[in-house]
């Protein structure tokens, strides 16, 4: 008898996504997430304990119980290790999701599996009121499940050759000595950058009067949507205003203890 295709993803909008877009298509198949963002945080030693503790103090969330999200991550690794037939999907437009396919490639040696690579495809979405819009879609949680059981990306999934696994291992080895707190795509290259890296971007958001936290952050992924590579997310941001107003880079008043809560304006020149 065959064996059973699995999927293996690396975000989880998207993996809810792909199982509909499956459904659809008449097609069992599982679909396991990876329920992590290499993008930031340390990734050398890969421990997520040491990840999930660096999160909790330098994102300021409050993850609950390690040992529930550490067997999450397990549960993944284990299927992709158990799977006789394995497809993977990625997009290269994505910092969280190219770090994570970095350490697939990483921990699935030369065991064999299949990739879809999703690069950018230019969609037409139908709004209620009847007018379309052409978007161009570098990321595949943006997409549709329609779109996608239309599209079958699957039947464009390819294996990985030696050259590129080489390549992908290298990459992934000189960013692990370099265990920098973020990694972000430049020219379509993975680099590692320090935590103040969206400083200035969150900076350009911030109007001289007071204005709501979550507005700030709202404006930077607007910006950061404007550019050809996914970047990062809104608790990294949300971090990195509460770390600038610590360091008095920005003035901040209000309960912070919720996601986007709180205001934030650039110093007040009287001193106030």
């Amino acid at each position: 008898m065959a064996a059973v295709l699995r999927h293996f993803i690396f975000s989880g909008s998207a993996a809810g996504s792909l199982k509909q877009a499956l459904k659809l298509a008449g097609r069992r198949e599982r679909v396991f997430c990876w329920a992590d963002n290499l993008s930031f945080g340390p990734i050398d030693p890969p421990d997520p304990a040491a990840r999930l503790v660096w999160i909790e103090r330098e994102l300021m969330i409050d993850l609950g119980k390690h040992a529930r999200e550490i067997k999450r991550l397990n549960d993944f690794w284990n299927a992709a290790e158990a799977s006789r037939r394995r497809l993977v999907w990625f997009s290269r437009r994505d910092a969280g999701e190219y770090a994570d396919f970095l350490e697939w490639v990483w921990r699935m040696g030369d065991a064999a599996y299949d990739v879809v690579e999703f690069d950018e495809a230019n969609v037409t979405f139908n709004r209620a009121d009847g007018p379309t819009t052409q978007a161009k879609v570098n990321n595949l949680a943006l997409l549709r499940p329609e779109h996608l059981a239309t599209a079958r990306y699957w039947d464009s999934a390819k294996p990985l050759d030696v050259a590129a696994r080489d390549r992908h291992r290298a990459t992934w080895a000189e960013l692990r000595r370099e265990n920098a707190s973020l990694r972000v795509l430049d020219g379509g290259r993975l680099v590692s950058a320090p935590f103040s890296y969206f400083d200035d971007l969150i900076i350009s958001c911030v109007p001289a009067g007071w204005t709501k936290v979550n507005r700030v952050i709202g404006d930077a992924i607007g910006k950061l949507f404007d550019e050809p590579f996914r970047q990062t997310g809104a608790w990294v941001l949300r971090a990195r205003v509460l770390k600038m107003a610590e360091a008095d880079r920005l003035d901040i008043r209000g309960d912070q203890s919720l996601f986007g809560g709180g205001e934030v304006r650039l110093p007040a020149s009287n001193g106030e």
